[in-house]
């Protein structure tokens, strides 16, 4: 299937891409003032439970160790920050836009682990944020709901794709449907505000990491992300022997040794990191 420039992106629009819900639009808003409404953010979230809950979640962890748990959503946006609340409302609002009637249980759980990975794996090796690298993990494949929805057909040719030998795995949805599913994750992102680095590092993701390091088409914020993103599915795959198996395997051989030089590492190195993180998913998933 051959489409013009016009033909596609008219293609794109009658997609049906989620628009941002209301309480992230304010929190979007607030988060740009030197000074934000911590009250008008507060109300904003109060006003959607799963999103309460998801604050709450947080900011009782281990992590903030708070001396009594919080119950107050001001007081749990002060604690937490404008920044990191904005991006949890981001994520939460997301994954429950992009789930819709669909089954997406092992979609979610697959996506989850590998966004955990490169989060450990980000504050390891990169000066990239943590909470970037969580995100291009758990949203990287946020398009494939969205082909699901649109295409009745569509889940024979990601099967395909798991399988294929062909370079990149997306030419099969561009010459089947006109779309990629990693064109949809870039637009779905950039129209949700999230930061130009996560959506190229999403868009580009089925390439190989040496063909983006010659190419010269992102910047080194993108290109730390996406050496994060192939390392935690190196590390998922190697756990769970499942997650697109035959593709990432190929990748992984091919990329390595330029990946690994990329992060200042060497393969020794890498492959101590990889034992202690697939210790700690032992851990964390038993």
């Amino acid at each position: 299937m051959t489409q013009t420039s016009k033909d596609h992106e008219s293609l794109i629009n009658k997609l049906s891409i989620p628009p941002r819900p209301e309480a992230l639009i304010v929190v979007n808003e607030e988060s740009k003032h030197e000074y934000p409404d911590i009250e008008k953010i507060a109300e904003a979230i109060g006003s959607d439970v799963s999103l309460s809950a998801a604050v709450f979640q947080i900011i009782n962890s281990p992590a903030f160790r708070v001396s009594q748990p919080i119950t107050n959503i001001q007081q749990a946006v002060n604690l937490l920050g404008v920044s990191r609340v904005e991006r949890v409302v981001t994520v939460v609002s997301l994954r429950s836009e992009l789930s819709s009637d669909l089954n997406l249980g092992r979609f979610w759980d697959s996506a989850t682990e590998i966004a955990n990975v490169s989060s450990q794996l980000s504050a390891k090796l990169t000066g990239v944020s943590s909470d970037d690298a969580y995100t291009l993990g758990l949203f990287h494949g946020a398009g494939i709901p969205l082909m699901m929805q649109a295409f009745d057909d569509y889940k024979s040719t990601l099967i395909e794709m798991n399988s294929t030998e062909r370079y990149p795995v997306t030419v099969l949805e561009e010459e089947r449907f006109g779309v990629t599913h990693n064109k949809l994750t870039y637009l779905l992102l950039k129209k949700w505000h999230l930061p130009e680095h996560i959506g190229k590092a999403a868009y580009f993701h089925h390439y190989r990491f040496s063909d983006m390091l010659k190419s010269g088409q992102i910047g080194d914020d993108a290109l730390s992300l996406l050496a994060i993103l192939k390392m935690a599915e190196d590390v998922s795959e190697t756990y769970r022997q499942a997650w697109r198996q035959n593709e990432q395997a190929s990748e992984w051989e091919h990329a390595k040794e330029d990946l690994t030089s990329f992060l200042g590492i060497d393969l020794e190195d890498y492959r101590e990191i990889k034992d202690d993180l697939l210790e700690w998913l032992n851990l964390e998933y038993q």
